[in-house]
């Protein structure tokens, strides 16, 4: 998306690690990850729908150590940042990473729907029209069981 070249992530994270879920992103997954230990909810998959340079999903992933996980992020600069990171904490971690939109993600006919137990959406929905979220929340909420 030409909205989320290089401009617009120099100019809004010129300075990532200042940043919300970026530089305090091992605290997000740690109390995240107590949260559910505390309501004793297994995480065992888990979705970034915008994951912008991957920072907390690299985070969760490594605290929670997903069997399964995804990342999408329709910035082709960012997502080939995330790319370029170590994001995988282990080898058994089915990974996936999509550089698409969330209503691409949405869209998308899989014969076999992917369900994820945790989705991270952390600064994506205020770029979204009210009509796409009107059509993408139903089928986030079929697929996965916390946001």
């Amino acid at each position: 998306m030409e909205e989320f070249n290089k401009s617009y992530w120099d100019t809004n994270y010129s300075e990532p690690k200042t940043m919300d879920c970026i530089g305090n992103a091992k605290e997000h997954a740690n109390y995240l990850k107590s949260f559910f230990e505390l309501e004793l909810i297994d995480i065992s998959s888990v979705v970034d729908l915008g994951a912008g340079y991957g920072y907390l999903f690299q985070k969760v992933l490594k605290t929670f150590i997903p069997y399964k996980a995804c990342a999408i992020e329709p910035s082709k600069y960012a997502f080939e940042k995330m790319r370029a990171r170590k994001i995988k904490p282990v080898e058994s971690t089915k990974l996936k990473l999509y550089q698409e939109s969330i209503e691409a993600w949405c869209a998308r006919n899989e014969k076999n729907k992917n369900t994820y137990d945790l989705a991270l959406c952390t600064s994506v929905f205020q770029y979204l029209s009210e009509d796409s979220i009107d059509i993408i929340l139903p089928i986030i909420a079929s697929r996965v069981k916390f946001i």
